[in-house]
């Protein structure tokens, strides 16, 4: 619309106003959204890699333990 200056200017209707908010609304959660979600992910990542360590120790323990008992069963077996 041309006013008597000569601008333009548009006329939005208020739904059409509400419409376009809720739409640049909806795409700032959403963004918000990914960037968490990508934040989760990284956080579930480095969780994964720290437990497959902790399995890791657990295993290489229980060998110990193992070879410990076998040796304490030798040590035994030699004092009989």
């Amino acid at each position: 619309m041309r006013l008597k200056d000569g601008s333009l200017h548009t006329i939005i209707r208020e739904e059409d106003l509400l419409e376009l908010i809720g739409i640049y609304m909806g795409e700032e959660v959403l963004s918000g959204v990914l960037r968490m979600q990508e934040e989760y992910d990284e956080e579930i990542e480095s969780l994964q890699e720290y437990v497959k360590d902790l399995e890791s120790q657990i295993d290489e323990t229980e060998e110990e333990l193992k070879e410990t008992k076998r040796k304490l069963r030798k040590i035994q077996e030699e004092m009989e």
